[in-house]
């Protein structure tokens, strides 16, 4: 699990002021932030897109520590983990997150945001915990999830879990290794659209 980092990195040179435009590709679960962690996080996750990956870590281990298992956090701390390869920190984070069960009840991003930290830790599983099962289980749930939604009509985080569905159903023959049959979990198209069948 993370542990509350010490001391906490201060981030020098990066702008206070309001964010003008989001970066992050979920930014409809901003909606249950505070104004100043959406302008951390935005921060960060720039930082993330730059390349610049200490200096955002350092927001999401500081400023926005305390906020590390609400859903939108713990998926661009978790695109930070994956843009430098580290699977187990995807697992840990989102683990943590999900865990976490004060922001579940109720909440209108219940689903939405639950599938895609889900979808994403079974993509973090493959390389963490060297198995499919995680896999296998989350592309059912969002094939089943997105079967009937048309593309034009996805919310970001639809978009984000397809993305991540298309990750994890390119992968037939890791399962093939495994003994499973193909059939069960072809990459069969969530997405109805014209051009796609």
């Amino acid at each position: 699990m993370l542990q509350d980092p010490s001391p906490v990195c201060q981030v020098k040179g990066d702008p206070q002021t309001a964010v003008s435009t989001y970066y992050g590709l979920n930014s409809s679960l901003y909606g249950c932030s505070e104004p100043s962690v959406i302008q951390a996080l935005e921060r960060a996750i720039r930082l993330t897109d730059l390349g610049e990956f200490q200096r955002s870590r350092c927001i999401f281990d500081g400023e926005l520590f305390q906020h590390r298992n609400v859903p939108v956090v713990a998926i661009e701390r978790a695109e930070l983990a994956l843009r430098q390869g580290r699977h187990k920190e995807i697992w840990e984070t989102l683990e943590q997150a999900l865990e976490d069960s004060h922001w579940k009840v109720g909440s209108p991003l219940d689903e939405g945001a639950c599938r895609l930290m889900r979808i994403f830790r079974a993509l973090a599983a493959i390389n963490y915990k060297g198995t499919l099962e995680p896999a296998k289980e989350e592309i059912g749930k969002t094939r089943e999830w997105l079967r009937d939604v048309p593309v034009d009509a996805y919310t970001d985080v639809q978009v984000y879990n397809a993305m991540l569905y298309q990750q994890l159903s390119c992968l037939p023959y890791l399962i093939a290794l495994q003994g499973s049959c193909y059939s069960e979990i072809r990459p069969c198209l969530i997405i109805r659209h014209p051009l796609f069948e």
